[in-house]
């Protein structure tokens, strides 16, 4: 009962995936309509320029991973 041959079967992949892109897609709409209540809340301003945080974030952007094997 059931099975790789089953006429059914094709279709989980299909539906799988498709459910998963109307999911990802409903979460990054939910992110980006409360991007402006985050900011108003944690009293940052996204358009300041690079200060604070956003700073700090491009020097780890920047920064080459350190090595553990020095050469020698």
């Amino acid at each position: 009962m059931g099975g790789a041959d089953h006429p059914r079967y094709k279709w989980v992949a299909p539906t799988s995936t498709t459910l998963g892109i109307l999911l990802a897609t409903i979460n990054s709409s939910i992110a980006l309509i409360s991007l402006p209540g985050i900011f108003t809340g944690i009293r940052l301003d996204p358009f300041q320029g690079a200060g604070g945080a956003n700073s700090a974030a491009s020097a780890l952007a920047v920064t080459p991973p350190c090595s553990s094997a020095h050469p020698a």
